[in-house]
């Protein structure tokens, strides 16, 4: 709402010409679809897979394809397990080969 009232204002006092505003605007209309993209995409594999996307982290995410129907502490400890077993392998394997 706020980004319509200021491009209206601009436009009304041509304070920056229509060429450079219409280019601005279009970046704003772009980051929408691409997040809706996204989702989308996301949307349409959990489908196809029967897994319910899940991540953690804010900078450098990690996903979990997790089955669907778990309660939480049963995907809980199946993002753990996950985690420990892309951390090195199975820690039972190494014992075991050494």
């Amino acid at each position: 709402m706020v980004i319509i009232a200021v491009s209206g204002y601009l436009i009304e006092t041509e304070a920056i010409p229509l060429s450079v505003l219409s280019q601005v605007l279009s970046v704003y209309a772009a980051l929408p679809a691409l997040y809706l993209a996204g989702a989308v995409t996301f949307r349409r594999w959990e489908l196809k897979n029967g897994k319910e996307i899940h991540w953690e982290g804010t900078w450098t995410g990690t996903f979990y394809a997790i089955p669907k129907g778990l309660t939480w502490q049963e995907r809980y400890q199946y993002r753990y397990e996950q985690r420990e077993r892309l951390r090195g392998g199975n820690s039972v394997e190494r014992a075991t080969t050494k």
